[in-house]
């Protein structure tokens, strides 16, 4: 049986990882859904909840309690799965879009760099437009729909 602390590593570190998508089997995991019952680590589960279909202005604009502070790794997937979320609903994205979303200065080299990312990592696939400064989107991967974990945002 999994500790509290052994399901809250799991949660950092797929949340972590570069490229993941789909969270919907870890939520499913009794040892993970234990953890909403519990004050201290409940901010965890939220923070599953997030990656799989929030964004970033969510994680920016929530009480500071709502979630665990994000590590490097963490801030650069929930950027990654925000830019997803951008992408999915539109095959033409302005860089000022994904710039505004992000809440980063305006920096070319910023959205060309995270949207190569997303593209190595297999989490879409498009054009780059530098001179538009345009991402034109031919296919994104699904994000989750999970339920929001008790008390969530």
């Amino acid at each position: 049986m999994d500790t509290e602390t052994d399901a809250v590593t799991r949660i950092r570190d797929v949340t972590s990882r570069p490229g993941i998508v789909e969270y919907s089997a870890l939520y499913a995991q009794p040892s993970i859904r234990a953890l909403e019952d519990d004050a201290a680590s409940a901010s965890h589960v939220r923070l599953l909840s997030l990656f799989a279909h929030g964004t970033w202005h969510e994680y920016k604009n929530a009480a500071p309690s709502t979630y665990p502070e994000l590590t490097e790794a963490q801030v650069r997937q929930l950027q990654r799965l925000t830019l997803l979320s951008l992408t999915h609903a539109s095959d033409v994205c302005e860089y000022t879009e994904i710039q505004q979303a992000l809440d980063v200065p305006a920096d070319p080299a910023f959205v060309e760099a995270l949207v190569i990312e997303c593209m190595d990592l297999g989490m879409m696939d498009g054009r780059i437009d530098a001179i538009e400064q345009r991402i034109y989107i031919t296919r994104t991967q699904g994000r989750d729909f999970l339920p929001l974990p008790a008390g969530g945002p």
